[in-house]
């Protein structure tokens, strides 16, 4: 189960505004700050100033992954003040920032330190035969990899990696620094914020919110995160939301049926599922066009329609 992020930024200026968001929610949770490091090539910097709370830390930037496992550079408060932070060899996660047609790149670098077991993709557009690539590596390594197009993962009061759930305020109105028993699963990053909303009004808290991302390939799918919550121990129900677009939703529905068919593990309860599909309108749009993200769009054959993943659902 994830109950935690050491994490690894890999990328160019949008690093340390992610940094800054996983910042807010640390202090947010009273969690120690979890960011051990930058990744960028290009930096002529050897620190990057971040905050988190009132305190001020000098992140180091690394040239490469290699560098980082093989460093001894110490994490240092700014302004001259001593403080511990995230230690190097207890790195488990990383976010990478880089634009589409880098993307796998640094996932096989990634995957060559066998101690990140997290992985969030943030950019959008990735190639198809790279994304198909991904989720082949993701397959083949088991570890959990999030996007392309994916704002991130979070876990309330725990963990976040990626810029999911928004800012202070954000944090605070959907309650993300409590721990709870409603997993959420998304596409849209739209979508996971207004959801997190909705269900913190409703719910004593969140145990999970992935965003899987809105490409045509993402590297984990709905079924990959219901298996994962079936497997936590804590969550009661998940809300998922899904849209026109592949068969990502029909193949959670089959999952979702055959689970409840199996006997809860020890006697566990059973979690309730919740799902909603958008983009019913494109039934009367002209087949074969994208609508948003990449992946939404219908085939000429009704494929990939929402009224076709809601059918087996039904």
């Amino acid at each position: 189960m994830i109950d935690s992020f050491q994490s690894l930024l890999v990328g160019g200026d949008q690093a340390r505004k992610v940094a800054a968001r996983i910042g807010e929610f640390d202090y947010s949770c009273g969690l120690p700050f979890s960011v051990a490091g930058f990744v960028n090539p290009s930096s002529p910097a050897r620190f990057q100033l971040v905050n988190c709370g009132y305190d001020w830390y000098d992140v180091p930037v690394y040239r490469s992954l290699d560098e980082v496992f093989k460093s001894d550079t110490k994490f240092t408060l700014a302004h001259g003040v001593s403080k511990s932070g995230p230690r190097i060899e207890d790195v488990d996660s990383a976010a990478i920032l880089y634009n589409a047609k880098h993307v796998l790149f640094w996932v096989q670098e990634c995957l060559k330190h066998l101690q990140i077991k997290k992985i969030t993709l943030l950019a959008e557009d990735v190639p198809e035969r790279d994304a198909r690539e991904i989720v082949y590596l993701q397959k083949k390594s088991g570890v959990n990899i999030l996007g392309p197009s994916s704002l991130g993962m979070l876990i309330p009061g725990r963990g976040r990696l990626g810029e999911i759930g928004g800012d202070w305020n954000n944090l605070q109105k959907c309650k993300l620094d409590v721990h709870g028993l409603v997993g959420v699963i998304t596409k849209s990053g739209g979508i996971s914020g207004e959801l997190m909303w909705v269900v913190s009004q409703n719910c004593p808290g969140m145990s999970g919110v992935f965003q899987i991302g809105g490409d045509a390939f993402p590297a984990t799918d709905f079924v990959h995160w219901l298996e994962y919550f079936s497997h936590d121990g804590e969550t009661k129900v998940v809300v998922m939301a899904g849209e026109a677009g592949g068969n990502l939703e029909e193949r959670a529905a089959e999952w979702y049926r055959d689970y409840q068919k199996e006997k809860g593990e020890g006697g566990r309860e059973k979690f309730k599922l919740i799902a909603v599909i958008s983009g019913k309108f494109l039934e009367q749009m002209p087949k074969g066009q994208k609508f948003g993200h990449a992946g939404a769009k219908q085939e000429e054959s009704g494929f990939g329609s929402a009224g076709h993943g809601l059918n087996p659902a039904s």
